[in-house]
């Protein structure tokens, strides 16, 4: 499985162009906790990513897609656009789908929708992962694989 994981995010690097991405997969059986907090932390850890622990937010499948295909459509640092909505989506819908139907969601902080960010530059309130000015992701909880896909931007 991190065949598909190392694929996936070399497509988004290469149609995303700007900054760092980290796409991670694992089984949850390798996964050494149970719950959707404990399991996007232990993902986040072997990604390199650092723990959140209750700072994870939990979002509706809905609300992760859309925040996938904004991150991957837009810079963080300046809502610059990097690809094409429908390239987002797509790319969104294949990261999502690694967890499998029934996935819980989680990510890093409260972001606006894709319509109100400011074209001056990013909008939001999160806790950071990395040491990159900007970062967020989904960690996708699915009922045998856990999946992580996190974005990375500098001002």
């Amino acid at each position: 499985m991190g065949a598909l994981a190392a694929e996936l995010q070399g497509r988004v690097q290469c149609a995303r162009g700007a900054g760092r991405v980290r796409v991670a997969l694992r089984a949850r059986v390798e996964l050494t906790a149970s719950d959707g907090r404990d399991l996007a932390d232990a993902l986040a850890r072997t990604a390199g990513l650092r723990a959140l622990g209750t700072a994870w937010r939990a979002l509706t499948p809905e609300e992760a897609r859309a925040h996938v295909q904004t991150i991957l459509s837009r810079d963080l640092a300046y809502s610059a656009e990097l690809m094409a909505v429908n390239d987002a989506a797509a790319l969104a819908d294949d990261f999502l789908n690694l967890a499998g139907e029934g996935s819980s969601h989680w990510t890093n902080g409260v972001w606006p929708p894709a319509s109100a960010l400011r074209a001056a530059g990013w909008a939001g309130s999160w806790t950071p992962a990395t040491a990159a000015t900007f970062d967020t992701g989904v960690v996708a909880v699915g009922p045998e694989w856990v999946a992580l896909l996190w974005i990375e931007d500098e001002d």
